[in-house]
Parts: C-alpha cells; structure tokens; sequence
C-alpha cells in the first residue's frame, strides 16, 4: 500500500502535514501538496493554512506565498478568504495572514475580526491595536468580537491609555455590552491598575453569567483583595449564579495571596454580610 492510497482524507492531509513541519521535510510536503491538489482538496482554506505553516517552517516562504497566490486563483469570494485568514492564523502564521488581507479586492467586518483577532490569539498586541485604528479609519464599523479583541489586547498590555480610550469609543459608538464584553471590560480595568473601575463595571452591568463574576473575583485575587473577592464569591449565591472551578481557583488564589485560610475566610465575610 502506497502513501496515495493511505492519505486521501483531507483531516489526514492536516496530520501529514503537521509531520512534514515537524520534521522539517519538505520533499514530502511537496509531495503531499500534489495530492492534495488531486483528490480537490485544494480549496480548503485549513488545508491552506497548514500547507502555509509547513513551507514557512521549513524556510520556503516563496512556496507558502505561491500557495496564497493558488488561493486568489480559485476564488475572491470573500467568505472563503475570511477562512483562510482565519486558518492562517490558527496556525500562528501572521505575516502571511496579512498579506491575503491586503490582497484581497473586498473587505467587511469579519475580515478585520479575523485579523485583529488572529494577532491577539498569536500575543501580537500591539499589532492588533495598530490594525484597529487603521479600521476604524475605513468604512466598515467594529462590532462586538472587534472590542471583544482589542479589550483582550488592552489587558494584555496592561495598557491604561488604549483600556480608557477603547472604552470611551465603546461608549460613543453605543455598544451594547453582552457577557463577554462585560467580563472582559472588567478584567481589563483590573490588568490595568484600575480596580475602582472594575468594580463600578461589575456593578452597572447585567450579571447573569458567571464569567462576570469570575472577571471581578479574579481582578480583586490579583490585588490582593481577599475579602472583597469573597464577597463577591457569596453574592453569586444571592444572585443564584452557580459558581464553576475559574471562580474557586480565583478565590483560592484571593486566598493564597493574603496568607488567609478558605473556611474561616468565608464564615468570617459570611458573618459581615448577614
């Protein structure tokens, strides 16, 4: 049996590949890139992005460029190119994202997720921020997975002028906070220094999820603010959230960090709020 006879699903393609990378083999990428080709699975934007990763790693960027340049040959569609951006940068290859970005005829607010989004899950910060203004000077409007992004940049960075700034233009723009923005604007003013804020988030947002929670215990754990923190951890029950293991592992951190003990930290907060 023949390795054509083996490899003719395009899952198994995505594993062969990821062999080739990390074996730095390029002849039988090569190979493999034939196939692909011939049982038509050229057009998958995950087999793309793998092929991608694989010529990057083994120092063939003229190759992983062609393979960009087979892409816009067999479609401009613009749903098709989001995915392989997408896929592009699951696989951490973030130049070569940006250059389908800026080859690509036609723009809309998924491709600018996918971009903005892609740097964050790749700890390029600053380069997500830096495409955000560039958004924001085009025509097409952020959504709420755009500031979901660029709140997770601002955390990261631990950046208060960009946190203060995303949020004022949240603000302005009229977004509409869900749970996840509301978690995340929460764990941004925390990374950021800005407790007070964080709190006064938590306070003024709808809190029926339990990420909310989780976001504002786990900021007061990182200040070293046990006792608030389980406060809030006996809020939930009031509230009838049920807590999950982020919480307990934010209030055991709250706790490690203060030198105080879980049992007695929670009958002593228990006995302030009754």
């Amino acid at each position: 049996m023949t390795l054509s006879d083996i490899v003719s699903d395009y899952q198994l393609f995505i594993h062969l590949l990821e062999a080739c990378k990390l074996s730095l083999d390029l002849k039988t990428a090569i190979e493999t890139h034939a196939r692909i080709i011939r049982f038509g699975y050229g057009t998958y934007p995950s087999l793309a992005a793998s092929l991608v990763s694989t010529y990057v790693k083994c120092d063939h960027f003229n190759l992983a460029c062609e393979v960009i340049n087979q892409v816009f040959s067999w479609t401009v569609n613009l749903v098709a190119l989001n995915l392989v951006i997408d896929n592009i940068m699951r696989v951490g290859e973030c130049e070569i994202a940006k250059k389908v970005f800026y080859k690509m005829p036609a723009r809309d607010v998924v491709t600018w997720n996918s971009l903005i989004g892609g740097y964050v899950k790749n700890a390029r910060f600053e380069e997500a921020l830096r495409f955000f203004r560039v958004m924001l000077g085009s025509d097409i409007e952020p959504d709420k997975f755009t500031f979901a992004s660029v709140i997770t940049a601002c955390a990261r960075l631990g950046a208060l002028d960009n946190a203060q700034w995303v949020h004022d233009l949240m603000i302005q723009k009229r977004v509409e906070l869900n749970c996840i923005l509301s978690s995340a604007l929460i764990d941004m003013f925390s990374k950021c220094g800005r407790i007070r804020t964080a709190k006064e988030t938590f306070e003024s947002v709808q809190r029926s999820d339990v990420s909310v929670w989780n976001s504002m215990i786990n900021g007061l754990a990182v200040h070293g603010l046990a006792l608030d923190a389980i406060s809030v951890f006996l809020k939930m029950e009031v509230e009838n959230v049920l807590p999950d293991s982020i919480t307990f592992i934010g209030i055991l951190t709250a706790c490690g960090h203060s030198g105080l003990k879980f049992k007695e930290s929670i009958s002593r907060v228990g006995a302030n709020i009754r």
